[in-house]
């Protein structure tokens, strides 16, 4: 039984998010009564808009990965850990024996800090599961001890829910959508990052009035200042660093543009799914705990704007200039350059939408995410053994920037951990 359990919800994962949304939404919808054809039409927004995301994301990836790999080659840089990228991580979370133990037991955490009133979220985010199964997977492959592995991505899950209600109205004041927040052990976990550097920035004059906000530069620079610039600019720049001709430096740009631009209106179609459900819950809820407001986690990806897309390109450059100088660093920046953006994704409002704070905050965490990676690289190398990836040529160990494992809070928990 529990084997057609295990099998049916890893079917149930294998759909995506643009296939799982819609089915959770119009079962949530029916849940909280809302009618069966506004559920339905809730639940197709809801995928349709992370498909969007999805199309829009990947047609800038397919743009900004050749660009990036062309960049290391003309850098002739040759480390021996290579970034094999967060799909690798996503594999590895979703591909050990952790899986049952860790997905059952993060839900069941939530349902007792939503009875004892330690939480005001309910995490539906369940593909991003996988941000924090990779900590149990890696220590599971490090120490064979399965029992550590599971009480350490639980731990950090816990941490992950936790910090998802602290920054939830943050969070609503800063995007405007009510009721929602984001768990995400990866993205959520730069969070206190972004508050110490922005802790840090207002002690020192003249840097602390710094303002690239989104609208400070439209203002300033009018039509050069706008996405659909930036993207253009951001767009020649890369190709001219990586030795593209004309034609395909263009294409490049457009494609950058047509994602800064397009991404944000897909959210804009994510969050007109989730409105006539949200709105249900909340009347609901108001009626069976009045003195609660309660809150969905979901996909962070709700939260691309084209700030995070222009901060998340910028730092492709200072990545491989960091992994050059960076003493003891042994982790070559590869296929995660293209994605960099989610390392800033959550962190705009404690940044106070200020592109600058945001780019320095990025370039703090890829200093860290770079010496962490690289820590535990013996160990996801034998993590992803585990889950059946095979290694690349050249690379005596792999690893990947963009990963739940890769926050300082989860380094820690992932030390304590293999001490079993």
């Amino acid at each position: 039984m529990f084997d057609w359990f295990l099998a049916g919800f890893n079917a149930f994962i294998d759909l995506g998010a643009a296939v799982m949304m819609p089915i959770i939404f119009f079962i949530l919808g029916l849940i909280v009564k809302v009618k069966p054809s506004t559920a339905l039409k809730s639940g197709l927004l809801m995928g349709v808009g992370f498909e969007g995301i999805g199309v829009m994301v990947g047609l800038m990836l397919d743009g900004l990965s050749p660009a990036a790999n062309a960049i290391v080659d003309r850098l002739g840089l040759n480390l021996t850990v290579v970034d094999v990228g967060w799909p690798v991580a996503a594999q590895i979370g979703w591909g050990t024996a952790i899986v049952p133990f860790a997905v059952i037991g993060a839900i069941v955490i939530n349902i007792i800090f939503l009875a004892f009133k330690w939480t005001r979220v309910v995490n539906i985010d369940l593909y991003n599961f996988n941000h924090f199964m990779i900590i149990g997977a890696i220590i599971y492959a490090g120490t064979g001890n399965l029992l550590a592995g599971i009480v350490c991505c639980l731990v950090v899950s816990t941490l992950a829910l936790i910090l998802g209600d602290k920054v939830a109205d943050k969070i609503v004041e800063d995007t405007g959508v009510e009721n929602v927040t984001y768990v995400n052990a990866f993205a959520g976990m730069q969070v206190p990052v972004a508050m110490a550097v922005n802790k840090i920035i207002e002690k020192i004059p003249k840097v602390r009035d710094i303002n690239m906000s989104s609208a400070a530069i439209n203002k300033r620079f009018g039509i050069v200042g706008e996405p659909i610039a930036l993207g253009l600019i951001m767009g020649v720049i890369l190709g001219i660093g990586a030795g593209f001709d004309i034609n395909t430096i263009l294409q490049l740009s457009i494609k950058i543009s047509a994602a800064m631009v397009l991404l944000p209106k897909m959210v804009g179609i994510l969050v007109e799914g989730l409105e006539p459900i949200k709105e249900a819950m909340k009347e609901m809820l108001k009626k069976k705990m009045p003195d609660r407001d309660i809150f969905l986690a979901l996909d962070v990806g709700m939260m691309i704007t084209d700030e995070t897309l222009a901060v998340g390109i910028l730092l492709i450059p200072v990545a491989l200039l960091l992994a050059v100088i960076l003493p003891g660093n042994k982790v070559l920046p590869l296929v995660d350059l293209s994605s960099l953006f989610w390392f800033v994704v959550m962190i705009k409002p404690f940044c106070k939408g200020n592109m600058f704070r945001m780019f320095i905050t990025g370039c703090v965490i890829l200093v860290i995410s770079l010496y962490v990676a690289g820590d535990i690289a013996p160990m996801y190398t034998l993590a992803a053994e585990m889950a059946g990836t095979h290694m690349p040529e050249g690379a005596s160990a792999v690893t990947n920037l963009i990963t739940g494992a890769t926050s300082i809070v989860a380094w820690i928990v992932t030390k304590i951990g293999l001490l079993f």
